[in-house]
């Protein structure tokens, strides 16, 4: 059951409603401070513990009452001067994940704002994940934000308040970054709102393409492009594509990627064959029929490329 709202209020109903015998013993303070059992944070009404001890304070409270949306944590993105809630965890919402079904209004610089519906993806059983891009926030500041779910045209009660203090970027993670010649230079968070100052941290792929030499090849029907290495270099990723046109049809798209080392002398190649494999390297018949091909090459976001190159 649940307390009355107003009106006579006994201390033996209190009892009954904390699981308690009807005329056991008991006393506001014990009451209150949990001693006979944990007050229920969930109910909206309930006594707030303070001195001094009232038993107008048990006014609507609701010993069974369930907490419904509840926020557990919440993320904010690495922008660190304009930062926005990127992600908010929920618990309690089985029966309304996977739909816009979840409300939340939270304390931002400015005031306080209540959203739109939010769709709500399930995280569990019984929990949701939210995605909503929240911005009036300034890091070191602290907020507050709660939910309440949607259904039917119903909206549920508002859950209990969940309080925050925006964090700072984590340490090590990079602010900006640029080139100096052919090493790169990264500043990185310092985890204490601000950044540290560059730092070399040597040869980048990013700034000076790899040394290497790209090369193409046209013959009746087929195009091979070559790559060969000056230094030795470990790539991340590379990848070759060829393409061409003669008079007759087109070359067939090719490309293949590889990882790993590469020393001075060593080289990779890719073929291609198209419609051009049915004629030949010139025209034998007269026709003005010439064969080409493009080639590029890219290695850790650098490129090479050659072309047109004909037979």
């Amino acid at each position: 059951m649940v307390l009355p709202t107003s009106g006579q209020l006994s201390f033996g109903e209190i009892n009954i409603e904390i699981g308690r015998g009807f005329t056991s013993q008991i006393g506001l303070l014990q009451a209150e401070s949990g001693q006979y059992v944990a007050i229920n944070q969930a109910s909206t009404s309930r006594p707030n513990g303070s001195s001094p001890y009232g038993i107008n304070e048990w006014y609507g409270y609701n010993h069974s009452a369930t907490a419904g949306a509840t926020i557990t944590n919440v993320e904010f993105s690495s922008d660190e001067t304009n930062p926005y809630m990127s992600t908010i965890y929920v618990s309690g919402v089985a029966g309304y994940l996977n739909q816009n079904s979840i409300q939340f209004e939270y304390t931002r610089d400015g005031g306080t704002t209540t959203s739109s519906l939010q769709y709500l993806y399930s995280n569990g059983t019984n929990a949701g994940i939210v995605y909503p891009y929240f911005y009036g926030f300034t890091r070191q500041n602290s907020y507050a934000i709660r939910a309440r779910t949607y259904s039917g045209g119903t909206y549920g009660p508002w859950g209990p308040y969940f309080y925050f203090t925006v964090p700072c970027v984590p340490y090590g993670a990079i602010y900006a970054q640029y080139c100096n010649g052919c090493n790169m230079m990264q500043s990185y968070h310092d985890g204490n709102c601000g950044y540290t100052g560059y730092t070399d941290t040597g040869y980048s792929y990013y700034c000076c393409p790899p040394p290497a030499s790209f090369s193409l090849s046209v013959g009746s029907g087929t195009a091979t492009a070559s790559i060969s290495f000056g230094q030795t270099m470990n790539l991340e990723y590379i990848e070759v594509t060829l393409y061409g046109q003669t008079g007759i049809g087109s070359w067939d798209i090719i490309g293949f990627s590889n990882v790993g080392y590469y020393y001075p002398g060593t080289f990779m190649t890719a073929s291609a064959s198209g419609y051009a494999a049915y004629g030949y390297c010139g025209s034998p018949t007269g026709e003005n029929s010439q064969y080409f091909a493009y080639g590029a090459a890219y290695a850790n976001g650098l490129a090479w490329s050659d072309g047109p190159v004909y037979c």
